[in-house]
């Protein structure tokens, strides 16, 4: 079942679109249902949305509808990762490993850059129903600072205890459900409307420094910058200070998944320190791209 539902929610959610919400149809083995073809009573089975006008267009007639992705291993960090148009949709991620989205780097283990949009932190919902109101908790069940490879293996499932077990991926979802129907969509939170347009902003001065790296090789260290929500990455770009040639470009994912977060991320850069000067320029961005002032500071 675990196998079926994730190759149909790996096949609908799209990693690099707003909202972060894949509709599915589950399997009729993952309801226990194969053997006698119908749905268990009062429900009904949907099918997938370019098929079956019963699924998003039917939901819309329900706007306290609460629709989960079933295991998709995006992260629940991601403010995306709840929507609300006509009812809400909710990304719930998985409690084996989570990922970002594609086309940014991560620091490994060992403090390189390597190509990744997974990591071993496990997440799940706990969710709340009383009148007038839906909560649904984001909780990690690891949120340590793990790698998804060991010694160059796949390493997603790390055996607890974990210091981080029931900590929270973000603050509690609440949908308002009292009052009307029109009143309920009119009482949404998580729409494009209200999509959070705040930016990142360091809290440093000077958020860059140099440093050395353990192959003696140049680090740009990065004090890390705020969000209200969460610094999702930072670009890079190093040049060399006297002719402008690029060393480093790159987009660096933030862990922003991990409790307690760093205050300070070291970014390789692939040159020795050898007192030659390099101008480092840093933007911080958030999930919904809203960007910091660059940050900028000659390194050697």
């Amino acid at each position: 079942m675990k196998h079926e539902i994730g190759a149909i929610t790996h096949a609908t959610c799209q990693l690099h679109r707003s909202p972060r919400i894949g509709f599915l149809a589950p399997p009729r083995s993952s309801l226990g249902w194969r053997r006698s073809g119908a749905p268990p009573v009062g429900t009904r089975r949907l099918g997938r949305p370019e098929r079956d006008a019963a699924g998003p267009e039917g939901l819309s007639k329900f706007p306290r509808a609460v629709y989960f992705s079933g295991h998709s291993h995006l992260n629940l960090n991601d403010p995306r990762s709840i929507h609300q148009k006509n009812f809400t949709a909710v990304n719930d991620s998985s409690s084996s490993y989570i990922e970002i989205d594609h086309g940014y780097q991560m620091l490994d283990a060992e403090g390189r850059l390597a190509d990744r949009f997974e990591t071993p932190t496990a997440q799940g919902l706990a969710v709340e129903v009383y009148p007038g109101r839906t909560v649904i908790n984001r909780i990690n069940l690891n949120a340590d600072l793990h790698d998804i490879y060991t010694g160059g293996k796949w390493s997603a499932n790390w055996k607890p205890p974990f210091q981080s077990d029931g900590t929270l991926a973000g603050k509690p979802w609440e949908i308002k459900t009292a009052g009307s129907d029109a009143q309920v969509v009119e009482n949404f939170t998580y729409t494009d409307a209200n999509r959070n347009r705040t930016a990142p902003r360091w809290v440093s001065s000077h958020p860059l420094s140099a440093q050395t790296g353990k192959d003696g090789r140049l680090a740009l260290r990065i004090e890390q910058a705020k969000d209200d929500e969460l610094v999702y990455h930072y670009k890079v770009r190093v040049t060399r200070a006297d002719n402008g040639t690029e060393v480093l470009s790159t987009k660096v994912a933030n862990r922003f998944d991990v409790v307690p977060a760093a205050d300070s991320v070291d970014i390789p850069v692939p040159v020795t320190r050898d007192g030659a000067k390099y101008r480092a320029e840093v933007v911080a961005v958030d999930a919904q791209g809203n960007q910091s002032p660059v940050a900028v500071d000659v390194l050697k």
